[in-house]
């Protein structure tokens, strides 16, 4: 199913709403027949964090909830999710655009249980900017698959996020080739990664390259072409308002050298492709600042279709938790619809608010077990394009080429093929191919 969209906009003031204002809430689309699309007023709630109290956490989910649910449309189509009783699941798309309400952890939702911690019932934002007819975004599927992952925060070991997110590469590389390309400033994490690439050819590493360097990091992460995008850095807004994401270079460890703006990151991210941008990082979805957008709307409204990002601070020790706990997810989910197709080019929904569950599951019990009163797991927060996310997987010689590539590993037997092949998927004409194939038979077999 494609979830169901929650609208929640300023009302304007009127006679007995004229002091607080108002919200004006809808359902704008739900799978469920019989809920007609309906708007109600709602009297604004204070836009204020938990701080305190028995079960803080639980508190103001259950009073964001009993808010929402006051009008008859919202309350039936969230009690319709949650009674479903099996999958798919139902994601609740978010758009919040009244600056206030948007600062709220919405992804605390209770409603008898936590809503974002029940796999039938995930939540996701939609960025306030979004162009409305943008939704169900596809994009096409050519293998490898490509994981770009910059590591690099000053003064914190990236250790951990290289292992988690190497093996968890390996885990699925019996079913699809990935690429991986490691960019640091972590001295640990390059020797580690150089070790392993020395025996893996789908493995790149790279220091992140000083400020001077003939090509900046924003131009190298260009280059890798990534489908997923990871950052496991700093972030902040500077004095001007603008996203920053702060990456250290391996000759200045102990400074931000590196600094990317996430509306760059955005626009590069969306012109090569990239499916999702992940940010672990301090902030990048915190709303707090209501006269612009977080981090990863801004990668977002550029055309990417989900960005990953944090509410507020994180520690380390929880964003190692994330990492090694989404990156399995979300590669196996991915794993999963990228096997060829058997004919015809068919297009295979994903739904990246599921990647996010099992995330929010272990942060839960890494801080205490008791969702009600730490509220680390909700810190994960998925802005999204509305819909589903569709991959356009081709079929008929490209399932050959693909097992080809996952038994051999891009190399042991025939290479020249492999290659040929891969020429093709990336639209070589038809008599650039047939002159290669000529040349090669006049020069003999390759030994």
């Amino acid at each position: 199913m494609s979830g169901v969209i929650i609208r929640l906009e300023p009302a304007q003031a009127e006679r007995g709403l004229a002091r607080l204002g108002g919200i004006l809430c809808s359902v704008d689309e739900s799978p469920f027949p019989g809920i007609a699309r309906k708007t109600g007023r709602l009297r604004v709630i204070a836009a204020k964090r938990s701080s305190g109290g028995v079960a803080p956490v639980e508190k103001e989910g259950k009073r964001l909830a009993e808010w929402m649910r006051r009008d008859d449309a919202i309350r039936s189509v969230i009690d319709q999710v949650r009674l479903k009783g099996g999958p798919p699941s139902v994601p609740i798309h978010l758009l919040v655009l009244d600056k206030d309400a948007h600062t709220l952890a919405w992804e605390t939702l209770f409603v008898e249980g936590f809503l974002a911690l029940n796999e039938l019932s995930p939540i996701a934002r939609i960025p306030r900017n979004l162009r409305t007819d943008v939704r169900d975004p596809v994009r096409p599927l050519a293998l490898p698959l490509r994981v770009t992952c910059v590591m690099s925060a000053t003064g914190v070991s990236a250790l951990k996020q290289w292992t988690a997110v190497h093996d968890s590469v390996s885990a699925v590389r019996d079913r699809v080739p990935v690429q991986l390309t490691i960019i640091s400033g972590d001295k640990d994490v390059l020797q580690a990664a150089k070790e392993k690439a020395a025996a893996d050819p789908l493995l790149v590493v790279h220091p992140v390259p000083g400020p001077n360097a003939p090509v900046p990091l924003l131009e190298l992460i260009r280059r890798t072409e990534p489908h997923v995008l990871h950052f496991f850095a700093h972030g902040d807004v500077d004095r001007n308002s603008a996203q920053r994401i702060l990456v250290a270079t391996v000759s200045d460890v102990d400074t931000d050298s590196g600094i990317l703006d996430a509306d760059e990151v955005g626009r590069m991210a969306a012109q090569v492709g990239t499916w999702c941008v992940v940010l672990t990082i301090c902030g990048g979805a915190d709303a707090a600042t209501t006269a612009q957008l977080t981090h990863a709307e801004t990668i977002v409204t550029h055309g990417v279709p989900a960005s990953i990002a944090m509410r507020t601070e994180i520690t380390s020790a929880d964003a190692d938790r994330f990492t090694q706990s989404w990156f399995p997810v979300a590669l196996d989910a991915l794993a999963a619809v990228a096997v060829p197709a058997a004919q015809a080019t068919e297009r295979r929904p994903l739904q990246w608010a599921d990647t996010l569950t099992r995330a929010r599951r272990d942060l839960r019990d890494r801080n205490g077990a008791d969702a009600g009163a730490n509220g680390v797991w909700s810190l994960p927060v998925l802005y999204a394009v509305p819909g589903t996310f569709l991959l356009e997987v081709p079929g008929g010689a490209h399932g050959v080429i693909a097992e080809t590539v996952q038994q051999d590993r891009l190399g042991s037997q025939d290479t020249i093929e492999q290659l040929i092949a891969i020429l093709v998927q990336r639209g070589a004409p038809p008599e650039a191919i047939a002159q290669l194939r000529e040349r090669l038979a006049q020069d003999g077999p390759v030994a």
